[in-house]
């Protein structure tokens, strides 16, 4: 009889264990409930607010370099897209290497690109860590002048120089080339040797002109 006392007191308390236990794991399935809840009703509204977005557009069309134009006065060259591959004026061309130019003309199988030392290309940009801002402005050159218009910035020589992103045309983040000096004058090396370029990968970016 002592021994079934004894088992009934032992059965009991694991009764209560595990009912204690139950209710923890109701409360835990409850509060997981209401987190599923509250993440569904978050992620509705994110939907509605996204919905509202343009879309994002991140293609690149591959093409060949068909006709390189460049003379002594002008930086171009002619590449076999246009519109029928949806080539736009201002997409932004480049290789693995970096930015090499934008489409300034476009016609139904080709497209002309200006290369970014032509004296009519001019970019803004970002320079080095200290992401200092500045315009890089093509001189027909296979050196790049870097403009910038604020006092007592110092630049460090072998600072990457790459897109701000700044006046919609080009995505912020792709190097163009790396700072140098010489003779107290600072120019760009561009990462791309342009007189050597043969295939080119054309950003289509709904981003820019806005």
């Amino acid at each position: 009889n002592l021994n079934k006392i004894k088992y009934s007191f032992i059965s009991k308390e694991k009764l209560f264990l595990e009912n204690k236990y139950l209710k923890e794991q109701i409360s835990q399935s409850n509060l997981f409930k209401l987190k599923s809840e509250k993440l569904e009703i978050e992620n509705n509204i994110l939907r509605k607010e996204l919905s509202l977005l343009p879309p994002v557009l991140e293609n690149y069309v591959f093409v060949k370099v068909t006709a390189d134009t460049q003379t002594r006065y002008n930086k171009t060259v002619i590449v076999s897209a246009g519109n029928n591959m949806d080539i736009r004026k201002g997409d932004a061309a480049l290789t693995s290497k970096g930015l090499i130019g934008s489409i300034i003309e476009v016609y139904e199988k080709y497209s002309r690109v200006l290369l970014i030392n032509d004296i009519n290309s001019n970019i803004p940009v970002r320079v080095g860590e200290k992401n200092i801002k500045a315009i890089i402005s093509g001189n027909n050159t296979d050196k790049i002048d870097l403009l910038y218009s604020k006092e007592n910035l110092t630049f460090e020589e072998e600072d990457i120089v790459y897109t701000s992103g700044d006046g919609g045309y080009f995505n912020p983040g792709i190097p163009i080339g790396i700072l140098r000096k010489e003779n107290n004058t600072i120019y760009i090396d561009p990462l791309n040797d342009l007189s050597q370029i043969q295939y080119i990968n054309i950003y289509i970016n709904q981003f820019k002109n806005f």
